[in-house]
């Protein structure tokens, strides 16, 4: 996990196979041993989001936990993409349009 990958890279966000699987490709916290993999269903697993590496600072790793909240909701929620994305569209719309205001009133 993160602990042995403090320095980053590329092995920083790759798991071994001792963070939760078994030699044999099995998810040890997956449930039941027993059941057969065709028996039961996926479990559904949210997008991988990386988190900064243990070296960087307190300050910054702690103000990268509400943007990877935010990552994660926009990663899995259709409706919160749109909506953020129509917030990003109506801004460069409203930036365009006081420019062009104060561009008139200039001349």
């Amino acid at each position: 996990g993160e602990v042995r990958s403090a320095g980053g890279g590329a092995a920083a966000w790759r798991p071994s196979a001792s963070d939760g699987e078994a030699a044999g490709g099995e998810d040890l916290e997956g449930g039941g041993g027993s059941a057969t993999k065709s028996s039961k269903a996926p479990p559904l697993k949210a997008p991988a989001i990386r988190a900064l590496p243990l070296a960087s600072p307190g300050w910054v790793r702690a103000a990268d936990e509400p943007l990877m909240l935010v990552t994660r909701t926009i990663s899995t929620i259709p409706q919160a993409r749109i909506a953020f994305f129509l917030y990003v569209i109506m801004l460069h719309v409203w930036v365009l349009f006081i420019l062009q205001q104060s561009a008139m009133q200039t001349h």
